[in-house]
């Protein structure tokens, strides 16, 4: 592996993304950014020492260079996985390369989704602030205020939802029906409990009592919702007290920003990270994981069964017949291994690669 190597790789990535997000970099520019994130890549994949933060740190940076697209994500994460151990070469000794590019791969998506939340919910504290200022100016400049107040709560891509202490909604904007699928003033009258899952709302009835009561300053974090027709919808949810000239609560503003595609991201990516991409077992991690939580759980005098099997003459198969038979004889024998397992405490894994 060579630094043209490297820098090739980085033009292939470059061109990969291109266009899936805005961002103001001349094309050399771009390549010498990513240049240096790859160059990250290979030097934290094959160290002794595995770091997992190297991973996260590649993925805040995409989203500090305003690379905000999901599609950006899921391009590059495909790179990374299809390219990087080809870039990387030979296997080192003690060293799962193959598992650790799993591994890179969803730490980049985990930093990424992080910053990309961290980035939501300032803006939506910006939201937050620019409609507390324009209410204050109403005090002075009823008119003028409330148009500026109007123009950000009705054209703000993000839900927002105005309710009184109770509980009950007066008012929200398009968005949030949108959002929630709910028809043009369908919102107004219901209370804010009807935006979460039945087995929800005593819980968030107590974090919203605890936020007017002022035992919570504000009320943050990511929510399940629910659409009109029932299905869940993730979202960040954002709540503030509004008080009134007495400093008692007068109302409660809720933001809300649908990240639905991101949480599916997200677990698909945990998926891939666990579970083997061919034939959908617990691939090696997963297995080590599981293997340790079940002798932890056992007295010393348990006796627990382990079974290695291979495939004798696999590579003949892939090699006369081609990769897809290849492919179809795993998935045959992972269906067959299963069934054999059954309801069984057991676990079937593939360990190799």
């Amino acid at each position: 592996m060579t630094r043209t190597d490297q820098e090739a790789f980085a033009r292939r990535w470059a061109e990969a993304i291109a266009g899936t997000s805005y961002v103001s970099m001349e094309p050399a520019e771009l390549v010498s950014h990513l240049a240096g994130l790859v160059d990250a890549m290979v030097t934290a994949v094959p160290a002794p020492e595995f770091d997992r933060s190297a991973g996260c740190r590649i993925g805040a940076d995409l989203v500090a260079a305003h690379f905000t697209s999901t599609d950006t994500l899921s391009k590059t994460l495909a790179l990374i996985v299809d390219r990087l151990p080809e870039l990387l070469g030979s296997q080192r000794p003690g060293i799962d390369l193959a598992g650790r590019i799993a591994q890179l791969a969803g730490d980049i998506a985990a930093g990424y989704a992080a910053a990309l939340r961290e980035r939501s919910l300032d803006e939506q504290d910006s939201i937050y602030r620019a409609a507390l200022r324009a209410r204050k100016q109403a005090e002075h400049a009823l008119a003028s205020s409330e148009a500026q107040f109007r123009q950000v709560f009705y054209s703000s891509p993000v839900g927002v939802a105005i309710s009184e202490p109770t509980g009950k909604i007066i008012q929200c904007n398009r968005s949030l029906e949108d959002i929630l699928d709910y028809s043009p003033g369908e919102l107004v009258g219901r209370d804010l409990s009807e935006l979460f899952s039945a087995g929800d709302r005593s819980a968030m009835q107590e974090r919203y009592l605890d936020l007017i009561d002022g035992r919570n300053p504000r009320l943050r974090g990511r929510f399940p919702l629910r659409r009109v027709d029932g299905e869940p919808v993730w979202a960040n949810l954002d709540t503030s007290v509004l008080p009134d000239a007495d400093s008692e609560p007068r109302y409660l503003v809720t933001m809300v920003d649908d990240i639905t595609d991101l949480q599916l991201l997200e677990q698909r990516l945990q998926h891939q990270t666990l579970y083997d991409l061919q034939t959908g077992l617990p691939n090696r991690q997963f297995f080590l994981i599981h293997l340790e939580k079940v002798l932890a759980r056992l007295e010393p005098s348990a006796v627990v069964t382990l079974l290695h099997l291979d495939l004798d003459g696999f590579s003949a198969i892939n090699n006369g017949l081609g990769y897809r038979a290849g492919d179809e004889l795993l998935d045959v024998v992972a269906r067959r291994l299963e069934g054999v397992v059954g309801d069984r405490p057991g676990m079937v894994a593939r360990l190799g690669a």
